[in-house]
Parts: C-alpha cells; sequence; structure tokens
C-alpha cells in the first residue's frame, strides 16, 4: 500500500497559513516495519514537515529504538544519556523518567504508578508539573476551573557530552481523558491557548527562524550556543518564566564547584541555528533553559553594518543579558497562533465529544414562528449590503422585494388596491434557502461573537439554525452549569429575535439533558428545569427536560441510544406495509415487482431514516432486530408468503437485502459524498485530518476521530471514515468558483459556443446513415478545410467492471494531416470517465503555442451524454473544471476564438473516429504499460464498488461450508438463509437476487396469486399435507395425499406432487423436466395445467 500523507488538523486558535507546512500524518505504512524504500520517503517527510504522526500502531521498545537509530546510525543511547537522568539525583529530570531495562534508550515518562510494563515490575512516575518549577503558579481556585501554563519548552537534549539526537520519537500508550484545559502565559500580552489535557505542544523551528527581524536574524546565523555543564542538575534550584520560555535571572543556579564531576571538554558549543539537509532552510533551535553564554563572531566583510548588532562580534556571559536576547528571539515563536498543541484523541460529535471529556450537555431547540412571512426586506437588503455583495445584486434585490400590491376578490368584484408591508419571502422558492441564511445571518454573527467575547466560559458551547429551527448545545462539567449558560444564551437569542423582527414560538421549545450512562452523580439530575422567564415558561413552570426529542426528523434520548428512533421509524414502515394491503387484493391490483418498487420508494427510505448516523457493523443487533421484523412484514406482503417462509429466502426472491447490509451501504454513500461537498461545508469541517479547513469553514467545538470509533465508548457511526480505508482516494472533486452560475464558460462565452448534438437514434439505421452523409460528413469536410480550424476526434474506453479505463484524441492540422495523437491508462473507471478525460486532454492540447493560426477549434465525441454536460461543472468533478480552465483560457486570447462541439456516432464508418477508437482500444489493452493515473479511481467506480462489497456480503450469507467436508473450501447453500425446504436449484447455487435472472425480475410480473402460489413451491411452504405437519401438528388436519383414499396414505409433500401423484395433469411436461438445473419455467408450466392446486384454500379432490 502507498505511503499517504494528510495534514494535521489547525487548532481553531491556530494560524492554518503558518502551520500549512508543519507536521503530517502518516498512513499506510507500519513505522516498526519500514522497507529501505519506505524510510528513505518517511526520512524525506520527516525532514520536509519537521513532526511526523502514525495514529494507531503497536511498537515494541525495540522497534521504536530501531526506527529512530535509523536516523542517526551513529547513536547508541537516549538523548540524556542512558540512565543517565536516574543517576543523578539532583536533575529536574530524576522524576521525570524511567528506563525500560532491555531497551535501556527508551524512557517511560508519565503520572502514577505503573506495573509489569515492559519488564517494570512496577515504576511511579511523576508528571512535570509548571507548580515545581515556576517562580509563581496559578491560583488553586483558577487551576480548578481549568488553567494552566507549560512547564518548560525544550528540545530532547543532554546538552553535555552527548551531541543532540537528530530525531526523537513519542510513542503514546495511554492518555488522560479529560476537559481541555487553557494554558495562561501570564506575561502580560493576556495570551492564552486552549490545549486537550496531555497534549505537548510543538513550535516550528523553522518559523521562528523566517518571522525574526533582520537585525535579529543576523544574529542567529552568527552566534554560537555555550550550555554549562550538567545544564539539568545546573538549572534545577532556579525558577522558570511564566510561559516556560527561559529561566528568571535570580543567581539561584548552581555553582560549578556543586556541580557533578564534569570536564571542559565535554561541554557542549552549537550553532544558534542548523541547515535542512533535505528542504535548505535554516531552522532556529536552542534549549533557553540551559544556556550559559553566547558567542557571536563579527559581521563578514563588505556586510551592511547599519542597524546591526554586535556587528563586531561579542562574547556575552551575562546571564540576563544572554536570557534576556534568547527570550525576545523566542518569544514570538510560542504566540497561541503558532503553538500546534497535540490532542492524541479526537472525539465524535458534540454529545459523544463532551462525554469524552467527561462533560455533560444540555440542548435547547426552538422554533421561530412564522419565519418565512416575517423576514424584512429592509433588514434583508441592508444586510446584503454589510456582507459586501454588490451594487448590482442589491439594485435588483430591491427591485424583486420592491413595493407590493394587493387586492381581494368577491365573485367578480374586486377591492381597491392596497400596499401590503415590506415584509415576508416566499416559501419554497429556489431563493427561500438564500433569503432566509442571509436573514439570520446577524444572529449567527452575534452568537458566536459572544462565544469568543466569553471563550472560556462557553467553548464548549454551540449555536445552529437550520432555516427556522434553532439548537443551542452547552457542555460542562455538571448540569447545574449547563442550566445557567443555557438560560444567557437563551435570553441573547431571544432578545436578537426581536431586534430583528422575528419571534421565537416559546410553546414549541424542547430541552434534553444528555448523560452518560456510566455518571451516576448527574443521572440523578437528568429532570433539572431551566427558567426562562420567556413566554409560559416562569419559575412557576418552568421548562422541563423530556426523556425523547424530536429534531431533524431524529428521535434522541438523554443517553443517545438510538432505541427511540429505531423504534419511531420501524413502527411507521410497519404500519405503512399494512396499509398498502387496501392497494389490492389477490385477485386484483399490483403484481409482485410494482409491490416491490412501491417497498423501495416508500417503505425502505422510512425503514432506514438516519441510519448513517446510528449504524455501526458491529453491536447494533438490538437495533437492527426491530427493522428486521418490519422488513419481514411488508416483504410477506411483497411476495404473498406465510410467516413460516424463511427470512433469506424472502430476501432473495424479492431481490431486498438484509437489512444489516442496507444500512452499511447507505453509510458507506454517505461518507463517499461528503467527497463532493464544499470546501466550507460544516461536515467537511468535522473531518480536519482528512479536509483541510477552508477559510469560511465553522468552527466546531468538538471534533471526532480521523480513526474508527470504538462502540464501548459512543455509539454513533459518523464519525469515522476509516471504513473506506479499502477504497481508493477520490481526486476528482474540486470545487471552485468557476463551477457557480455567471463565472461558467457557457455563461461567459455562450456566443462563441456551438453544439450539433441532435441526431437520429443510431438504432435507426434507415435514418443514421443518410444523416451522416447528408450531415455529418460535411460538418467535418468543412473543419478540416478551413485553414483556422483544429479539428480533435476523442474517445474513451473502459473495461465493463471499471478496473482499467482509457482515454485518447487525434488532432488533425491542417486539414486531415494528423499533427498529434495520444492515449493513455486512466486507472479505475468507467466509459463516460474515459469519455470526460479525452475531452478534457483534447481541449489542454488546444492551448499549445504552436498553433497561433487556429481560432476555431471542432471537437468530435462518440458519447452524446458526456458532450451534454462538459460545459456545466455543477458537479465540481475535477476534469469538468480543468476543461472550463482550458476553453476560458482559449477564449480569452482572442475574441475571435470559437469551439465547437459535434457528436460522431462511433463504428459508423467515420475514419476518423475508427482511427481514435483503435488508439484507445490499444492503449486500454496495454494498459500494464506506461500511463500518468493507474491508481486514480472515479466516484463512480468507488460508489460502484460500494455495490460490489454489499453484493458479496450478501452473497456469503447464502453459502456454507460443505457439511461432508468443510476443510476443502466448496460450499454449499446454507439452510439456515434459504430454509431447509428450499428447491435446491442452480438458482441457490449462483446467488444473483437484483439482476436480470433474479426471480422477481423473471416472474414479478405475473398475478400475486401465481407467483405467491410459485414461491410456496419453491420455498417448501405450500399449504399441503407436509406443510401441515410441519408448522400445525395440532390442528389434526390431514397429511395424506388424497390419492390413496386413506388416510396413513403417502405424505402430500413437494416430491409426491411434482412426481408421483396421478391426480395432477402434467401434459407433456415429464418428471425429468422438473429436476432441470433451473425448474422455476417448468414448475410455472406446472402450476398453470392445475391452477386449482396447491393453493391456500383448495386441494385436489
Amino acid at each position: 500500500m502507498a505511503i499517504e500523507v494528510v495534514p494535521l488538523p489547525a487548532p481553531p486558535t491556530a494560524d492554518a497559513a503558518s502551520l500549512k507546512d508543519f507536521g503530517r500524518e502518516v498512513k499506510g505504512v507500519n513505522p516498526g516495519a519500514l522497507s529501505p524504500e519506505q524510510f528513505k520517503e518517511v526520512h524525506d517527510l520527516l525532514y520536509k514537515y519537521g513532526a511526523l504522526l502514525f495514529r494507531d500502531v503497536d511498537l515494541t521498545p525495540e522497534q521504536q529504538y530501531a526506527l529512530t537509530k535509523a536516523f542517526d546510525p551513529a547513536s547508541e543511547s537516549y538523548g540524556h544519556g542512558n540512565k543517565k537522568t536516574e543517576g543523578q539525583k539532583k536533575s529536574i529530570l530524576h522524576p521525570d523518567l524511567k528506563t525500560i531495562p532491555r531497551v535501556q534508550q527508551v524512557q517511560l515518562i508519565g503520572n502514577g504508578t505503573v506495573y509489569d510494563h515492559e519488564g517494570l515490575a512496577e515504576a511511579k512516575l511523576k508528571h512535570p508539573s509548571h507548580t515545581t518549577f515556576h517562580k509563581t503558579r496559578v491560583s488553586e481556585e483558577d487551576e480548578a476551573k481549568g488553567y494552566t501554563r507549560y512547564y518548560r519548552w525544550h528540545i530532547d537534549a543532554a546538552l553535555y557530552d552527548l551531541s543532540p539526537p537528530k530525531v526523537t520519537t513519542l510513542y503514546g500508550v495511554t492518555v488522560p481523558a479529560g476537559p481541555h484545559q487553557t494554558v495562561r502565559y501570564d506575561d502580560g500580552t493576556g495570551d492564552e491557548l486552549e490545549v486537550p489535557l496531555g497534549t505537548t505542544a510543538f513550535i516550528d523551528g523553522k518559523t521562528m527562524f523566517d518571522i525574526l527581524p533582520p537585525e535579529l536574524k543576523s544574529v542567529a546565523v552568527r552566534t554560537k550556543v555555550k550550555y554549562s555543564p550538567h545544564p539539568y542538575v545546573w538549572m534545577a534550584p532556579a525558577h522558570a518564566l511564566p510561559t516556560g520560555l527561559g529561566i528568571l535571572s535570580e543567581g539561584l543556579e548552581m555553582s560549578k564547584d556543586e556541580l557533578p564531576e564534569w570536564e571542559e571538554s565535554k561541554v557542549k558549543v552549537f550553532p544558534m541555528t542548523w541547515k535542512n539537509p533535505v528542504t535548505g532552510a535554516l531552522h532556529f533551535q536552542v534549549h533557553p533553559c540551559g544556556v550559559a553564554e553566547l558567542l557571536v563572531d563579527p559581521l563578514p566583510e563588505g556586510a551592511k553594518r547599519d542597524g546591526a548588532l554586535y556587528p563586531d562580534g561579542t562574547h556575552l556571559t551575562d546571564l540576563k543579558e544572554v536570557r534576556d536576547l534568547l527570550y525576545k528571539m523566542q518569544r514570538p515563536a510560542i504566540a497561541p497562533k503558532l503553538v500546534y498543541p497535540h490532542d492524541w484523541y479526537y472525539v465524535v460529535n458534540h454529545v459523544h465529544g463532551s462525554w469524552r471529556k467527561r462533560l455533560v450537555t444540555t440542548m435547547v431547540s426552538f422554533d421561530i414562528a412564522q419565519f418565512f412571512p416575517s423576514v424584512n426586506h429592509d433588514l434583508l437588503i441592508s444586510v446584503c449590503a454589510r456582507r459586501g455583495f454588490p451594487p448590482s445584486f442589491i439594485a435588483w434585490l430591491q427591485s424583486y422585494l420592491g413595493p407590493r400590491s394587493s387586492s381581494f376578490r368577491f365573485g367578480r368584484a374586486s377591492s381597491p388596491t392596497f400596499h401590503c408591508p415590506a415584509v415576508g419571502v416566499g416559501q419554497g422558492s429556489s431563493l427561500s434557502p438564500t433569503f432566509s441564511a442571509i436573514a439570520v445571518s446577524p444572529l449567527l454573527n452575534i452568537v458566536h461573537s459572544f462565544f469568543r467575547t466569553h471563550s472560556l466560559k462557553y467553548r464548549h458551547s454551540y449555536f445552529h439554525l437550520f432555516v427556522d429551527d434553532g439548537n443551542i448545545m452547552v457542555s460542562s462539567p455538571t448540569l447545574a452549569t449547563n442550566v445557567e449558560l443555557t438560560i444567557d444564551l437563551y435570553h441573547l437569542v431571544d432578545s436578537t429575535l426581536s431586534r430583528l423582527g422575528l419571534i421565537a414560538e416559546h410553546e414549541k421549545t424542547e430541552l434534553i439533558h444528555f448523560v452518560h450512562p456510566s455518571n451516576s452523580a448527574e443521572k440523578e439530575l437528568l429532570a433539572l428545569p431551566l427558567v426562562l422567564n420567556r413566554g409560559p415558561f416562569t419559575p412557576t413552570h418552568p421548562l422541563r427536560p423530556k426523556p425523547v426529542v424530536r429534531h431533524l426528523g431524529f428521535y434522541v434520548d438523554c443517553h443517545l441510544s438510538w432505541r427511540a428512533h429505531v423504534d419511531y421509524y420501524a413502527t411507521r414502515a410497519s404500519t405503512t406495509a399494512i396499509a398498502t394491503r387496501i392497494l389490492g387484493s389477490s385477485i386484483r391490483g399490483l403484481n409482485p415487482s410494482q409491490r416491490r418498487r412501491l417497498y423501495v420508494s416508500c417503505i425502505l427510505p422510512l425503514l432506514t431514516y438516519g441510519c448513517q448516523v446510528w449504524f455501526r457493523p458491529t453491536g447494533a443487533k438490538h437495533l437492527l432486530k426491530r427493522l428486521e421484523v418490519a422488513q419481514n412484514v411488508a416483504l410477506r406482503w411483497v411476495s404473498g408468503q406465510f410467516r413460516s417462509c424463511a427470512i433469506g429466502a424472502l430476501q432473495s426472491m424479492t431481490g431486498i437485502p438484509p437489512v444489516s447490509i442496507y444500512c452499511h451501504k447507505l453509510q458507506q454513500s454517505y461518507r463517499l459524498r461528503i467527497h463532493t461537498l464544499l470546501a466550507s461545508h460544516p461536515i467537511r469541517s468535522l473531518f480536519p485530518a482528512l479536509y483541510a479547513p477552508a477559510a469560511h469553514s465553522p468552527h466546531t467545538p468538538f471534533y471526532p476521530p480521523p480513526t474508527s470509533p470504538r462502540a464501548s465508548l459512543y455509539h454513533s457511526a459518523v464519525a469515522s471514515l476509516d471504513s473506506l480505508h479499502h477504497l481508493p482516494d477520490i481526486t476528482e472533486y474540486d470545487r471552485r468558483l468557476r463551477s457557480n452560475p455567471g463565472n461558467r464558460v457557457i455563461d461567459r462565452f455562450g456566443d462563441r459556443l456551438t453544439f450539433f448534438l441532435d441526431h437520429p437514434k443510431k438504432k435507426d439505421a434507415d435514418a443514421i446513415e443518410p444523416w451522416i452523409r447528408t450531415s455529418l460528413t460535411p460538418r467535418i469536410a468543412n473543419a478540416n478545410a478551413d485553414p483556422a480550424s483544429l479539428v480533435l476526434f476523442t474517445d474513451g474506453s473502459a473495461y465493463p467492471d471499471g478496473s482499467s479505463c482509457a482515454s485518447g484524441f487525434i488532432a488533425y492540422y491542417p486539414d486531415t494531416t494528423v499533427l498529434h495523437s495520444a492515449a493513455e491508462t486512466r486507472g479505475h473507471g468507467f466509459a463516460p470517465d474515459a469519455e470526460l478525460y479525452a475531452a478534457t486532454d483534447a481541449a489542454a492540447y488546444a492551448l499549445t503555442p504552436l498553433l497561433p493560426t487556429v481560432t476555431r477549434l471542432a471537437l468530435f465525441m462518440d458519447a452524446e451524454g458526456t458532450a451534454k454536460i462538459l460545459l456545466n461543472p455543477r458537479s465540481g468533478r475535477h476534469e469538468l473544471l480543468e476543461l472550463q480552465a482550458s476553453l476560458q483560457a482559449w477564449f480569452e486570447r482572442s475574441p475571435a476564438h470559437t469551439v465547437e462541439i459535434h457528436y460522431c456516432p462511433s463504428h459508423a464508418g467515420v475514419p476518423q473516429n475508427e482511427a481514435v477508437d483503435s488508439l484507445v482500444s490499444g492503449a486500454l489493452r496495454d494498459r500494464d504499460g506506461s500511463g500518468r493515473h493507474h491508481d486514480f479511481s472515479s466516484f463512480a467506480y468507488i460508489r460502484r464498488s460500494l455495490g460490489l462489497d454489499a453484493q458479496r456480503r450478501w452473497d456469503a450469507l447464502t453459502k456454507a461450508p460443505k457439511p461432508d467436508d468443510p476443510e476443502s473450501g466448496q460450499v454449499v447453500p446454507n439452510p439456515a438463509y434459504w430454509g431447509h425446504d428450499y428447491l435446491q436449484s442452480l438458482d441457490t447455487r449462483r446467488h444473483h437476487p437484483t439482476d436480470s435472472r433474479s426471480i422477481i425480475r423473471r416472474f414479478g410480473d405475473l398475478s400475486i396469486t401465481t407467483f405467491s402460489r410459485l414461491m410456496r413451491v419453491i420455498t417448501g411452504h405450500a399449504p399441503i399435507g407436509a406443510y401441515r405437519a410441519k408448522f400445525r401438528p395440532r390442528a389434526a388436519q390431514p397429511t395424506a395425499c388424497p390419492c390413496s383414499y386413506h388416510p396413513r396414505g403417502p405424505l402430500q409433500d413437494r416430491h409426491h406432487i411434482l412426481f408421483e401423484c396421478p391426480c395432477y395433469y402434467r401434459g407433456l411436461l415429464r418428471p425429468a423436466h422438473l429436476d432441470n438445473l433451473d425448474p422455476f419455467p417448468i414448475i410455472l408450466s406446472f402450476l398453470h395445467l392445475n391452477p386449482s392446486r396447491v393453493h391456500v384454500r383448495r386441494r385436489p379432490s
């Protein structure tokens, strides 16, 4: 698997532009087992991006050391020396680190007592804290509120005797869970940074150097840093600055006489910067706490001395002066916007995210009364003007919403015209969503500005609107705090709506508290009400929480178990299925195919509504069981079968997959469509590790994990896209402004575009041949004869399964001379994809500067469907946008440039089309040859792969190992799926429930009576003696066939009826025919010959 590199998610406080080149997550490779080629790639990636993250890996200490040593083969010890930190009791590192016995180069860091870990029987770890090293500390009151400080900014290096390691690795074993903390800088700047508990904060040495002013850059490249002997012992009595970036100069450092024995030759002197061997950039790297002296070289000859610091060089030995200079150089780089605080866990969504941090969530849903009729026109226009809409749009909007009048009509009489108030927008029009979003944007802006102003208090709060349905979500450690914060937010929202001329419909306001089932303390307070003092909610009648609330069609309870949601929609689906019975009886009404279509279009969407959110492949049987029961009721109606019929047989004969497989496919398709959303879409913003945040991406308090969620922690599965890991990445979606109406090529240059797509049907040979002779051929000849015309014939081809596709084109200029031809394989895709690739490449070739005299492009394609969408980039496909860019550049070169798009049927005797078809077919056959896009996968291919994956899952349920030889690998129809009485035939060995060979396709147009009789014979559930003996043994009904005229005659089973019983008429059918590899048509003929047999109410007489 190829190495995949994705950007690390930038925290909301960070400057994404400054951190865009720092840090990457590496996927598709195990860092503990890198091949030489993989290591070379990882090596270069590390030097390019500064830090690499390998998620969800399992490393032994030996593997971790081997990985670190691979970057510096000459190193043999830990950066601080093997066991030296433990041997020096006075070192500040002594309580922090413990050595792994069998791999002394690996140290263990953490907090608390660890037992039986990698050879350490018991290790008492103490995590460093600013309270023991800083001059002052955060008060206990503030610490309880979540405030803290950086302990110490550092580099992993001994700085005495040993040189710094080139690379260090940090392997997270167990990560603390808890609420986020706020780091205070406490240096007078007011800087604060919200960080996850147990975070590791990183800054980029390259950025630290790049943002220095010129005079300090000059000092940095000329300065060497001399560290103290045994620096971690030397600094131990001193105190750190409140930012953790250096030491206060109080004279508390140990004297050299008090230090352990040291040698001058082992004292380290390093340059202040180092040069990156891969990128060539300079990186600033100094450990400010251990520096004793600075040695500044003079400026080189000829260098400008104006404004330079220490132009003649100097040797700084005064500790205060040394530290002040370093602080001045390093402090800008630890600004909150430049710090990357790595979070070792991401969480699902707001509610599950709060649970992961041991918080509880309160949600208040409200509705805006009469929203669309109440939108104020003047306010709408003012908001548009303030938001920067162009004056032309403002003028159009004023005329569109301008003064309106109306009158009443009574019969033939009309009232005088009167003016309508300047409020209201049409509900249901295409402009309604746009106008509604603009109208409420001031409310969103005010609330989110309030969040920013009170960032600490409301850091886990969220507010959003879906048209007129609003949601306030607040998370904190206790429900009591939630109630207080929610009341303030609700008052803010209500007052802002009043200022906008809107009113919250308080009677529809709902409250619910979300508490994790394990949080026993807060579970007791689930009935805690809200005293809103708005509308009907007073201290005597507060807003009381509900156990289940409905929001946007979802029914959620306080524990997010999804039982209420599934029960509601399963009940609706069941009642709908029962109600459909009135559409026809067994004699008249819908046939099985129509019943199936009704189920798929009207019942199945109800049954699976919202399954993309709650479904998970394991651990959801209690939810799926309710849906399966509802589906079985509907499928029995579709096929006319009894309750005793095997569920698998019902599903296969109707072509309806099991609920679990269908839900899994829906969820996969949903995740796949996330790729097609706009970059600023709220759903894409939930996945910062997969999609780079856009400028307008909304902030989310809790980000979901890019790895698979664990069912033991939360129930939602919408958080993860990892279940698509077996599918190639989609790279064809790239939405830009060129896809917006007004910016498209067809909008700007439509007068210079001509389409020739009208033609007779290709199957109509009598019409298509004259059309080619009288219309198409003259147009081709005209284009070839034009000296200013470049003629392009394109073609695309693909294998039916989409495993490979190829595209190509041939350019003719002048006349019929082949100017250029090209064809190549394009990876996974289908014929329409290949046709689009061919058109894109042909348009790009037209921009070559070798054709300065060409002003006319004539493009001939044999794919009419692709030709119709060439200039409609609405889908945002990358190829369509590239084509738009090429055509736009072509048109902008000269006002005389034109484009023609012609349809040319394939294999119709047109020589140019036959030539390009042969060229592309050859490239497809040679798909293992050279090609640029072998790993490319189109959206259509991956979407089809999801369907095939669902089919494979379904097919696996129908097969079982051969009972008498399970080790042979041979499979037979699974009786647990089909039922033990299902007629064993070729159909059960080749499972194809949805294609043209399926039962519903072959026999679905029969009447429901005939279809149900056929299916009862196939499944062995016809109302005959064998059925009565098996399912109704206590009913005392006859089970022997009447042909013997004796109660103890032969059992009336399917075999007896089809092959032996003389009471049935078989005509020309021989019994051997009924045992055919595909006996279903023969059995149907048998039933036609015996219309009153094998019936619910009739038995042979």
